[in-house]
């Protein structure tokens, strides 16, 4: 048995009314297109109609037009004619159901003109409206004969406007009909219902074609039965704690007239339709003498109004909606003992928004001017719906970052629909970090119900822009402290305070476009390009020692973008003004020790003893023999260029190279030799070491005149000069300026070396010392 939802009877009045506006395509008999005309509505002209009683219980009905009921009957018959006259496969007529609580069809009867399948669709809707949607096929019957029969059906008619399409096999003009008089005039009627007149179609199936015959009066009857109980109407409390339902009779839950209707009766359905609220159901069913659960008095059986307390979880926030319905195997029955059809039902009602009005969302201004801030609903400033928002609703917070509030309170509000613009007061610069709340104040916002806003919201923040560029926080170097000589490499780090972007697109050949940073080198700064790091928080300059170039503890001096950009991902400029001065905490040469010796060591000076026993070579640096810092010169790291000039000596070499501290003098213990050699016994400290050079002056005891050595032999005997002569066992002291020098350690600004002559110098020969190659000596 097919049921059907109730609806009110102003959903009938509108369709009626919107219907009574829209023409619908018909046609005659014979094909001609009739003008286009409104379907009549239920209370438009009313022309004659018959009535015919189908009195079962005792009691009487009208017979004539627009008549009612003297005494409801339980069962009633409403007949239009069952003359016979024209044939149609598919025939439209709109019923109207009058009775507040609906009816239940117990029969259909028609005049049929052949056998076969018949069928019966309803929907909901005056005709035409909806054609080809909403149909239930209510009945199907196989015709044995023509002339009068019924369909056994059962099912139920919400008060309301209705739509009946009878048809059958195409071709077989199941259904006779009588020539009506206008499209909408009643054919029939009494107090529970109004059958218009309608249309012929050859449809078999409803709503596929136009409706093109003319207007047609159904010959036939609807039997009904209004005596089961209904749910009449619905009435939910405004704060939703409890809804009533008001029955067409007195209601109980037994067959006897007597009992009391418990929650178990009902069914509560609850959809929550993306709401607030997340469940509801029946806590109680009582009578509405009170609003408070606790205080109504319980229900004793035969009420009409029955109040159903409601438990709800969660807010209600408008859309979410509950249906109650009767049990399954209902227990709800009216004093004649006729029980409440299952198909009951108070349709889906809408609980009440008791949710305050909420922030939907924000859009922060680039700048950080402004926020709008957007509800999804209209707001207003005080509780009855009335009041336009003022700066003064809101209040702001901020957390984080560098920038602080000037006012809690915005500055401004400008409106656009449920668009609230308002103006920030900041103090200081974002750096966009900071977190700015927006939220409305207690009393300040309420949405057209009269709920209040909550002062803690969702969807109500955002961080501010940044709209501070990136600063300099020091510059390092990842190259180890130490010394860096020509073509070494020093890498030199300058880290920002967020990452930062150098613009590749702009970087030239010669240079140009890539970020420089100038150092400072000596008598010549050297000025190096940015070479990478570009998205980090630090960018590297890679900075190569030039020749020249010096620095005790490198420094910088400035830092220019040379036609570049360094940005941060925002597109703020980089503030080179925060690069540290030079020296100070930040700084290259406070965070490091890096010594640049770009300058080549030189002969600064040259002095030759007066003897020629030695020159004194001075540098222009601290040397070595390895360019490590470290190793002893020696002998063979110089070159020494001799020309004669035609004096009397003919060669000259080094035969040493040391410190320049001065001579000492050497003890000769005992000689005894003849007068031209001189052998030596022993020797203090420092011991002579084999390099005694002719001219050498030794003096001593039992020595007839100055000593001349002119021969070392060996490393105990000396050959004297023929003119002299020794006495046996003299104790001879001489200056051996070679033998008391102290040796080389490395890192000497004055180097002694010790010469060598073959024959003695004139005043006229000369000599010349040079490094013996460019990688012997270094500073």
């Amino acid at each position: 048995m097919k049921k059907f939802l109730f609806i009110i009877t102003l959903f009938s009045l509108v369709f009626s009314s919107l219907w009574a506006q829209t023409p619908v395509r018909r046609y005659y008999d014979d094909g001609t297109p009739i003008l286009d005309m409104p379907i009549l509505g239920p209370n438009q002209k009313n022309l004659s109609a018959s009535k015919n009683n189908g009195v079962i219980n005792a009691g009487s009905e009208s017979n004539s037009s627009g008549g009612d009921f003297t005494n409801k009957k339980e069962v009633v018959t409403l007949e239009t004619t069952f003359a016979n006259n024209n044939g149609s496969g598919g025939i439209y007529f709109q019923v109207d159901v009058l009775n507040a609580s609906g009816i239940t069809v117990t029969s259909l009867e028609g005049n049929f003109g052949n056998t076969g399948t018949a069928q019966v669709f309803v929907r909901d809707g005056v005709v035409g409206s909806d054609a080809g949607t909403g149909w239930t096929e209510v009945a199907s019957a196989t015709i044995s004969g023509t002339g009068r029969q019924s369909y056994n059906v059962n099912f139920s008619l919400a008060a309301g406007s209705h739509t009946f399409f009878f048809t059958g096999p195409p071709g077989s003009e199941n259904y006779r009909y009588t020539n009506g008089t206008a499209l909408g005039n009643v054919a029939a009627e009494n107090s529970d219902l109004k059958i218009y007149e309608g249309h012929g179609s050859s449809d078999t199936t409803p709503g596929t074609n136009s409706y093109h015959y003319t207007p047609r009066i159904w010959n036939g009857s609807i039997t009904y039965d209004e005596s089961s109980p209904t749910i009449s109407s619905a009435a939910l409390a405004a704060d939703n704690s409890y809804i009533d339902l008001t029955m067409s009779s007195a209601v109980y839950n037994t067959t006897g007239g007597s009992g009391a209707l418990e929650a178990a009766d009902f069914t509560l359905t609850f959809a929550q339709n993306s709401g607030s609220a997340t469940a509801a159901s029946i806590s109680s069913v009582k009578q509405n003498d009170n609003t408070a659960e606790a205080s109504a008095t319980a229900l004793a059986g035969g009420e009409t109004v029955i109040r159903f307390f409601l438990s709800i979880t969660g807010t209600p926030s408008g859309v979410e909606t509950i249906t109650i319905t009767p049990a399954n195997g209902s227990s709800i029955y009216n004093a004649a003992g006729a029980a409440m059809a299952s198909s009951q039902t108070t349709g889906a009602k809408t609980l009440n928004d008791k949710v305050g009005p909420s922030i939907s969302s924000v859009s922060l201004q680039s700048d950080n001017a402004k926020i709008a801030v957007t509800f999804p609903e209209a707001v207003y400033n005080t509780n009855g719906g009335s009041g336009a928002l003022e700066a003064a609703d809101f209040a702001f917070s901020i957390s984080g970052g560098t920038a602080t509030l000037s006012s809690a309170t915005p500055t401004d509000i400008s409106i656009s629909g449920n668009v609230y613009t308002l103006d920030i007061g900041l103090s200081g610069t974002s750096n966009g970090t900071e977190v700015l709340t927006v939220n409305p104040v207690d009393d300040g916002i309420y949405d057209a119900n009269g709920n209040e806003a909550s002062t803690t919201q969702s969807n109500n923040t955002a961080t501010l822009n940044d709209v501070t560029g990136p600063t300099i926080t020091s510059v390092s170097s990842t190259t180890a402290n130490g010394t860096y000589g020509i073509d070494e490499t020093i890498a030199i780090t300058i880290t920002f305070s967020e990452n930062a972007i150098v613009n590749s697109d702009l970087f030239e050949q010669d240079g140009t476009g890539r970020p420089r940073l100038t150092l400072e080198t000596g008598s010549s700064d050297h000025a190096t390009n940015y070479t990478s790091g570009s998205g980090g928080a630090t960018l590297t300059w890679n900075y190569t020692v030039q020749s020249g170039n010096i620095s005790s503890d490198l420094d910088y001096k400035s830092l220019a973008l040379n036609g570049g950009t360094i940005k941060d991902a925002t597109g703020n400029d980089a503030d080179l003004t925060t690069l540290p001065s030079p020296g100070a905490s930040g700084s290259l040469a406070a965070n490091k020790a890096l010594v640049v010796d770009g300058v080549v060591p030189t002969i600064y000076s040259a002095a030759v003893a007066s003897n020629n026993s030695y020159i004194d070579i001075t540098m222009s640096e601290a040397v070595y023999n390895a360019n490590a810092g470290s190793g002893a010169l020696e002998a063979t790291d110089f070159t020494l260029t001799f020309v004669q000039n035609s004096g009397n000596a003919t060669a000259a070499s080094i035969s040493s190279v040391k410190k320049n501290d001065g001579s000492a003098t050497a003890l000769v213990n005992g000689a005894v030799n003849n007068s031209t050699a001189l052998v030596v016994d022993g020797y203090g400290s420092p011991v002579p070491d084999g390099t005694i050079v002719a001219g050498m002056v030794v003096t001593g005891t039992g020595i007839s005149g100055s000593v001349t050595v002119t021969t070392v032999t060996n490393q105990n005997t000396l050959v004297l000069s023929s003119a002299q002569t020794l006495v046996d066992n003299a104790s001879l002291v001489f200056t051996d300026p070679e033998g008391s020098a102290t040796a080389l350690a490395g890192g000497e600004t004055v180097i002694r070396a010790f010469l060598s002559f073959t024959g003695t110098p004139s005043g006229v020969e000369t000599i010349t010392i040079t490094p013996v190659n460019a990688a012997s000596i270094y500073d």
